[in-house]
This record gives C-alpha cells, structure tokens and sequence, in this order.
C-alpha cells in the first residue's frame, strides 16, 4: 500500500525558464556607434588620408554588431550585411528597434515600437525632403 508522500516525485529545482541572451542592449549599441563615428572623424582629422581610421571603424562596427544580434538572439553572420549599401541601414534599424530575444518571441516593446516610429518619420522627412530638393533642381 503506498502513501501519497511515496507517489509524489521530488520538487525540481529552481530552473529558470527564460532564456538568457548575451551581448549588449539597445542604449549600449546606440551610444557605441556614436563613439565610433566620433572617434574615426576624429582621426581622419589628424591622420592625413590614412586609412587606418576608417579600418578600425569598420572593425570596431563587426564587433558591436556581432554583439546586438546575439541580443537579439539573430544569426551573428548577419553582421556580413554592414557591408552591403542599403542593406547596412536595414541592419541597423533592426539593431535599434528590437529587443532581447527577439527571435523568440517576434514582438517588438514599446521602446522598439517608439523607435521604429521615430526613425520611419525621419525616412519618410529625409525622403520627402531629397524629392522636393531633386524636384526644384530640375525645374
């Protein structure tokens, strides 16, 4: 004859369910990229036509990038796309808006929602803006 105390199994222990993502955030990302373009115009001022300044930009970029897209839990091969005109722009868009694991869950925050608001008003101005000025060179 068994007791309930013999039929119950014993209590997992604390195992945490959510997922941990390593990398760096939002802010961090933000406040990286602006040190790196600070940073190199800085040294192409004083580095007179070297290209050494633009080299360590780039690199530095692989680096922050690498680190934003296993935040977001994306593949980090994706950085490839810093290379690539346009495509580079998508890239960082998606490094501003969305969050941590962001591969998980397909949603995006109220702070990603916000930003992508924010940088879709300042393409649709900065296009609107190039159009009228492409528009009045013609006329």
């Amino acid at each position: 004859m068994t007791t309930d105390t013999e039929s119950t199994p014993p209590p997992l222990p604390n195992v945490s369910t959510t997922k941990e993502y390593d990398g760096i955030g939002r802010i961090p990302f933000l406040l990286g990229l602006l040190g790196i373009s600070f940073a190199s115009t800085g040294l192409e001022l004083y580095s007179s036509g070297s290209l050494l300044p633009s080299l360590l930009a780039l690199v530095l970029s692989f680096v922050l990038v690498i680190a934003r897209l296993r935040n977001i839990g994306a593949n980090s091969w994706l950085s490839l796309l810093i290379l690539a005109p346009l495509l580079n722009l998508y890239l960082v868009f998606r490094c501003l808006v969305e969050p941590e694991g962001y591969q998980d869950t397909k949603q995006l925050d109220k702070a990603g929602n916000i930003a992508s608001l924010i940088i879709g008003y300042t393409l649709f101005v900065t296009v609107i803006a190039v159009l009228v000025i492409v528009v009045k060179s013609i006329m």
